[in-house]
């Protein structure tokens, strides 16, 4: 018995020699065939070293690949032609007209209005109440034809059928140029410069009786994709007596998805999530965006606990609006909560994936006075003024492009797989000689231990077999 283990042993051991001097590694066949052995421990310690060499920077390269860091790639798209972005232009007051002064007096005793310390208090109730209330809000705000003294593109005189209406619960009635439903037909120019660009004349007056509840006086511009609603983008404000000039570039950004960031990239498909503020998202809007999702689930939390709601984004969950004294603490006790951060990640972000694409308009704007003092005396003396100058109630505004194309800012992932591969057969090479096929060669070695043994087993067993029978 002890024999047959030693020759079982020796067996093994002269196989496991034979193919590691076989092997297309570098260091150990050097160690066992090497007959000298100053030789045998200086190829010991150069092997044990580059082994170790190579488990360390394998291990490094495996870590960086599971850190899942990313690089960006940014590069500017030079286009011929581009497509001009959707201008919505909206007076900064919501109470512009005549239609509005018996609304607000009727309001103002029922608010009890009496310290001018007050008044945004008091237009946002106003803004809110009329919004639930007054049937025609568009009485109450401007009219296309009186915010719009002129609008001319590319030189020539628009036409103001081409503006859509829009309402806005903080500025009113809004009105929208280039706004078309599915992309169709969008205005598109081949010229980047101030004079080829949209050039608007706006009306920006209060009636003389509303100026005191609203301090503020000027327009307000959202410049955003068609496919977006415009209260998604932070607006300019223009001012009276000046001409602000507004020159835009288009940026687009495409984030890795999961597991490099937080983003989903199948958010455009209304069928992805199985989320009722997901698809509501899909419903109302013609694409999806994450912040319009969050503040559906905002407006879920004030039904659900205020039995009222407060709208950012349209989405036809609740008409009740919060204007009671009572409703609206409850208002301010659900707020606090939403922006405690417990509640966004337990009971939002399951239901609102981030997008991992995104569109945006970066601004350059710079000013100058409009109209000069002469210009202003004679535009009032055309128009018939008798109190106040022309330049009072006018803003001039200039939107251009700054150049045609655009930047794209593209994540890539630093270390991805096929990469990672590679990183690990060079280190492997380096370091030791070996590739993928060395690997086989241990698996060569297994499978000749296993014959071996199996052979000594199947002989002993025929030998048993042959004293049994004697």
């Amino acid at each position: 018995m002890e024999n047959q283990s030693k020759n079982l042993y020796s067996s093994l051991k002269s196989k496991a020699f034979e193919l590691i001097l076989s092997s297309t590694s570098h260091g150990f066949p050097k160690i066992i065939s090497s007959s000298n052995k100053t030789l045998k421990y200086i190829w010991s310690l150069f092997t044990l070293i580059s082994t170790g060499l190579c488990a360390f920077l394998i291990i490094e390269n495996i870590t960086k690949y599971y850190e899942y860091e990313v690089t960006t790639k940014i590069r500017f798209i030079p286009e011929y032609k581009s497509t001009f972005p959707t201008i919505t232009i909206c007076n900064i007051n919501y109470f512009t007209s005549n239609d509005s002064i018996s609304l607000i007096n009727s309001l103002k005793k029922n608010f009890n209005y009496s310290k001018i310390d007050q008044n945004f208090e008091f237009v946002s109730f106003a803004r809110v109440y009329a919004d639930v209330k007054i049937n025609n809000k568009k009485i109450l705000s401007d009219s296309l034809d009186k915010l719009i003294i002129s609008c001319h593109f590319l030189l020539e005189k628009c036409n103001l059928s081409e503006f859509s209406y829009f309402y806005n619960l903080h500025y009113g009635s809004c009105y929208s140029f280039n706004s078309r439903k599915n992309n169709e037909n969008l205005i598109t120019t081949t010229k980047a410069s101030r004079n080829q660009g949209l050039k608007l004349l706006l009306n920006i007056s209060v009636v003389k009786e509303l100026r005191s509840i609203q301090p503020n006086y000027g327009g307000i511009i959202f410049i955003h994709n068609n496919s977006e609603p415009s209260i998604l983008t932070v607006p300019i404000t223009v001012s009276p007596k000046v001409e602000t000039n507004v020159a835009i570039k288009r940026s687009f950004t495409k984030q890795m998805p999961i597991p490099h960031s937080q983003c989903d990239p199948d958010t455009q498909d209304p069928s992805k999530y199985d989320s009722d503020l997901f698809k509501r998202v899909h419903e109302m809007y013609k694409s999806y965006r994450s912040s319009i999702c969050f503040d559906y689930c905002y407006q879920k939390l004030l039904i659900s606990e205020c039995g009222c709601n407060q709208v950012k984004f349209e989405s036809n969950f609740s008409s009740v609006y919060c204007l009671s004294e009572e409703e609206n603490k409850c208002l301010l006790k659900q707020y606090q909560k939403f922006n405690s951060g417990n509640y966004i990640r337990d009971n939002c972000i399951p239901k609102c994936p981030l997008e991992c694409e995104t569109m945006s308009f970066k601004k350059t704007i710079s000013f100058s006075l409009y109209p000069n003092d002469q210009a202003d005396l004679e535009l009032s003396k055309f128009y018939n003024l008798k109190e106040g100058k022309y330049s009072d109630d006018v803003a001039l505004v200039n939107i251009y492009y700054d150049e045609l194309g655009y930047t794209q800012m593209v994540e890539l992932s630093t270390l991805d797989f096929p990469i990672l591969l590679s990183n690990l057969g060079g280190i492997g090479g380096l370091f030791l000689g070996i590739s993928v096929l060395s690997l086989i060669e241990i698996l060569e070695l297994l499978i000749e231990f296993c014959f071996i043994v199996k052979s000594r087993f199947t002989i002993k067993l025929s030998k048993s077999n042959m004293v049994n029978v004697k």
